[in-house]
């Protein structure tokens, strides 16, 4: 079953299990060779070839298959033995009147019976399949969640230092001035002030970054081996209508999974029904007269008296089962055209701002600290001016870092829904390729 679209290039983990066949191609591999750094391609590999959860699912579905096989096999021939008038009294003592008795029996199944069991099993395994596949796509998606929030916390830790640097030089400067008294102590305390703050989030940057790690490693149960994750986040994709969701409903991954679920209860209910009908047995045997060494053929049939149905418990079970999976099968769709419209909105409205940030206040907080600075060296603007006027940058920098990082989680989310990827926009004119690291491309 094809559940990615390909007129849209592939990105994340949705790329991985097209390129990569998902996690029975690991099998076979070479361990992944350890390397300082990490991607996401890599990420994405060593989660489905190690994550626990799907190493359980090739197991499951192989049982089902089992039993798959198992709804085909018809009733064994019987055959049957006895001995009547045996050790009696007068006329019938000993063994001289015994009779001996041998027969063979079989059961004949309805066609329909055998057919319909066999639909519901292969229904389960399809059903599992499905299953499968929506496992790997969550479990792929938090990957990516987990290497999107290390990668943030990497970028802003750079920033942090970046900004720690620039206050080590403007109390250095200050210092110089506080000793020739051109500026107060008071000063001095406030940038050393500074300073000890953006040292302190820098401490906990790290702490976070570690847990970060782990955090990362542990959906492939790894350990955290790598420094770092290598990226950078996109800024512009191409924002999905209302009108590609419906048309595109019947290939979303869950919704595909509901669909099993709703064909598994009519196979249930087919298969309930045809279990009522009533089987035939058929028997044929050969008895010996001991008394008379006389032999005689014998024939059988005997087929239970359907004067109710013994199966319409389960039928009626199987029946609310399937108006339940109706129901929930409509309840997902109104949920999920819910939540793509939330999470279309909520990207709409998340790239205006970045491109409010990045057209207008970067460039104007920028402006700002060069202006200050040039001026700082020309004796126009004190220490604080130029510390004030850095601190407006860097806020502004973390600001649009962090509106990068919300704005690919909600990309995540959207192709978590959608089962496939969202288009990056190349700011070049030309689209980036799906074979290379989404976040790199």
């Amino acid at each position: 079953m094809n559940i990615i679209i390909s007129a849209f290039k592939m990105s994340g983990f949705i790329c991985t299990i097209l390129l990569l066949g998902g996690l029975s191609a690991y099998a076979n591999e070479k361990p992944i060779p350890k390397s300082p750094d990490i991607n996401l391609r890599t990420a994405l590999k060593l989660t489905l070839a190690h994550h626990p959860e799907l190493q359980r699912f090739p197991f499951v579905i192989k049982s089902a298959e089992g039993l798959e096989q198992q709804s085909r096999i018809t009733p064994l021939p019987k055959i049957e033995a006895g001995i009547e008038n045996l050790l009696g009294s007068e006329n019938f003592s000993g063994t001289d009147s015994a009779e001996l008795n041998i027969a063979f029996s079989q059961v004949f199944e309805d066609e329909d019976k055998v057919s319909s069991r066999f639909q519901y099993a292969s229904a389960k395994t399809k059903k599992l399949r499905a299953e499968f596949v929506q496992a790997k796509l969550q479990l792929l998606a938090e990957t990516s969640r987990r290497y999107y929030q290390l990668l943030y916390l990497q970028q802003s830790g750079t920033l942090k230092l970046k900004q720690i640097k620039d206050y080590q030089t403007a109390l250095s400067a200050i210092k110089r001035r506080a000793k020739a008294g051109a500026a107060a102590l008071a000063d001095v305390t406030r940038v050393e002030l500074l300073l000890a703050q953006a040292q302190s989030s820098q401490l906990r940057l790290i702490t976070q970054r570690q847990n970060a790690k782990y955090q990362l490693a542990s959906m492939w149960q790894g350990q955290t081996d790598f420094e770092k994750v290598v990226g950078q986040f996109q800024s512009t994709f191409s924002i999905p209508q209302m009108a590609f969701f419906n048309a595109n409903l019947k290939d979303i991954p869950i919704y595909v999974t509901q669909q099993t679920s709703i064909a598994l209860a009519n196979k249930k209910l087919a298969m309930e029904k045809n279990q009522s009908e009533s089987d035939m047995n058929f028997s044929v045997g050969l008895r010996h007269h001991q008394l008379t060494s006389d032999q005689s053929l014998n024939f059988g049939f005997s087929m239970p008296l359907s004067t109710r149905n013994p199966n319409q418990g389960k039928i009626n079970s199987a029946q609310a089962a399937l108006e339940q999976a109706t129901i929930d099968n409509q309840m997902l769709k109104h949920q999920l055209e819910l939540n793509f419209a939330k999470y279309r909105e909520q990207l709409v409205n998340q790239t205006q701002t970045l491109t409010h940030h990045q057209k207008q206040l970067a460039p104007l907080a920028r402006k700002l600290l060069k202006q200050v600075k040039q001026g700082f060296d020309k004796g126009q603007f004190s220490v604080l001016q130029w510390v004030d006027a850095s601190l407006e940058y860097y806020q502004q920098q973390e600001s649009q870092l962090s509106l990068q990082h919300q704005i690919h989680l909600t990309v995540l989310e959207l192709e978590r829904l959608l089962g496939q990827s969202i288009k990056i926009v190349s700011t070049r004119g030309s689209q980036p390729s799906a074979n290379q690291d989404p976040l790199t491309r």
